[in-house]
C-alpha cells in the first residue's frame, strides 16, 4: 500500500485527538456539582461547633431501651457573619441547610449501634420533628458517614440550633464521638439548597458544599445516676461526687465553730465563776 493512502487515518485520528482536548475540559466542567467552601470560616455563614455531652443517660421518647445512652450535643448556626464577596456568604432567602454529614469510621456500622442511634434536643427530647437521618456506608465517592437532614419547616426557619446525637453506652459500639470519628475532630460536610451565584457569569444553579473539621472539646459533662467517667488525667468526675464533698466540707465546718462556740462559751462561764468567788472572798 503507497504512504499516500495512509493520509486519511492519520488526518481522522488527528482530528479526534483534537476534538479530545477541546471537549475534555468541557467536560470536566459540566461535571461540577456544588460551589465549594470551607465551613466555619468568612467564606460562608454556616458554622459548626461541638457544645456539650451528657453520659449514661435514658431517653424519654424509647419505650423499651437497651442500654443508656451518650448524648453529644452540635449547635448549628446559619447566620455565621462572613465575608460578603464569597459565593457561599448567602443569607437565608438565597441558600438554606440541606443537611449536615459527619464523616465516621466505617467499622461502627454494626447492627447494635444502627439500631440504637437517634437524634434528640440539648435537654433529652425527641428531634423526629425537626430533623432526620441517615446512617450511610462508605462508597466510591463518599466516605462513611451519618447524615442529618432538616425538614422543611427547620431549613426555612434556621438561624441557629443544637441538635444531639445519641449513641448507646456499650463497650464493644461506637459509644462516643471521638470513637465514632475515628479522631478528636469531626470531618464534617454541610450542603445548602441550590441558588444561582448572583457575580458569575452564566451562573448554574447548585448547592454550596463545605467542608470543615469540627474539634471536640473538653467540654463540661454530665453525669447521671451517680456514674462517673475518667479524664485523661486519671482523676474521676461525678455529678452527685461534688455536692457530696462540699456537704462534707461544710459539716466539719460547722463542727469546728460549734466546737470553738462551746470552748468560748465554758471559759466565759469559767471567768465569770472565778469573779463571782473573788467578789464573795472580798465581802
Amino acid at each position: 500500500m503507497a504512504p499516500g493512502s495512509q493520509q486519511p487515518g492519520c488526518r481522522q485520528a488527528v482530528l479526534a485527538l483534537l476534538l479530545l482536548v477541546v471537549v475534555a475540559p468541557a467536560q470536566f466542567a459540566a461535571a461540577q456539582t456544588c460551589y465549594p467552601g470551607d465551613l466555619s470560616t468568612s467564606s460562608s455563614n454556616f458554622d459548626v461547633q461541638f457544645s456539650s455531652k451528657v453520659l449514661n443517660t435514658t431517653l424519654s421518647y424509647i419505650k423499651k431501651p437497651k442500654t443508656t445512652y451518650n448524648r453529644f450535643c452540635f449547635s448549628i448556626n446559619a447566620a455565621s457573619p462572613c465575608n460578603s464577596s464569597a459565593i457561599c456568604c448567602k443569607g437565608s432567602t438565597v441558600t438554606r441547610l440541606s443537611g449536615v454529614s459527619f464523616e465516621i469510621d466505617p467499622t461502627c456500622i454494626v447492627k447494635g449501634f444502627t439500631s440504637n442511634f437517634s437524634l434528640s434536643t440539648a435537654d433529652g427530647a425527641s428531634a423526629k420533628s425537626a430533623f432526620g437521618f441517615k446512617i450511610n456506608k462508605a462508597s466510591k465517592s463518599a466516605a462513611a458517614n451519618i447524615r442529618l437532614v432538616p425538614n422543611a419547616n427547620t431549613a426555612k426557619a434556621l438561624g441557629s440550633t443544637v441538635v444531639c446525637i445519641n449513641l448507646p453506652a456499650v463497650s464493644n459500639l461506637c459509644s462516643t464521638v471521638d470513637r465514632l470519628c475515628g479522631a478528636s475532630a469531626c470531618k464534617v460536610n454541610v450542603t445548602t439548597s441550590k441558588f444561582k451565584p448572583a457575580g458569575l457569569v452564566k451562573p448554574k444553579s447548585l448547592p454550596c458544599c463545605l467542608k470543615g473539621a469540627v474539634n471536640i472539646l473538653p467540654v463540661a459533662v454530665i453525669v447521671i445516676s451517680g456514674s462517673s467517667s475518667r479524664s485523661k488525667n486519671g482523676q474521676h468526675h461525678s455529678q452527685q461526687q461534688q455536692p457530696q464533698q462540699e456537704q462534707k466540707q461544710t459539716a466539719a465546718l460547722a463542727a469546728a465553730a460549734a466546737a470553738a462556740a462551746a470552748a468560748a462559751s465554758r471559759s466565759n462561764n469559767s471567768s465569770n465563776t472565778r469573779q463571782q468567788q473573788q467578789q464573795e472572798q472580798h465581802a
